[in-house]
């Protein structure tokens, strides 16, 4: 007597839900492992001068190459979480469709300033929209714009960028 393999079931796919991003992914990282860009970043007397005097937008345009890629690594709560809240989080349209955990193109600067600083014009498949550049994280690491982004997220996280409302 032969026997017969069972027949596998086929594959159900699952349903899929509106703006669900597949590969949105939150890894949960216990504090005491947890480890920044900014963890070797060094801030001494000579940086805190340059920094002081520093034109952040002129700088930042002469210096990065566009477009790039990088991953929203910040952000406020409601960015985190998708919250139409705009009262209890702050959060515009563009900083929803963007949340913390999304891979973006980062295509350029925007002219205005947001409450965060300068922000990036970004694209995530067929979106676009801006968020804080202080709130992206380059990657891959070895790409040359990593550190310049770095250093002006640092700066702004430190209080070295002016981030006062211009009118």
């Amino acid at each position: 007597m032969s026997k017969q393999k069972p027949k596998k079931e086929a594959a159900k796919a699952k349903p899929r839900q509106p703006g669900i991003d597949e590969d949105f992914k939150i890894e949960i990282i216990p504090a005491d492992e947890w480890q920044s860009d900014a963890d070797d970043f060094e801030i001494d007397e000579v940086r805190e001068k340059i920094w002081a005097g520093r034109n952040w937008r002129k700088w930042l345009m002469e210096s990065l190459s566009f477009p790039f890629k990088a991953v929203r690594d910040d952000g406020d709560d409601g960015d985190l979480f998708g919250s139409d809240e705009d009262d209890l989080f702050g959060s515009d349209e563009d900083e929803r469709r963007f949340m913390v955990g999304i891979n973006v193109d980062v295509l350029g600067l925007d002219a205005a300033e947001g409450r965060w600083g300068i922000e990036a014009t970004v694209r995530h498949g067929k979106q676009s929209g801006n968020v804080p550049l202080a709130d992206l994280s380059v990657r891959p690491k070895s790409d040359p714009n990593f550190k310049i982004v770095l250093e002006y997220s640092i700066a702004v996280a430190n209080d070295y960028v002016d981030l006062e409302v211009r009118m």
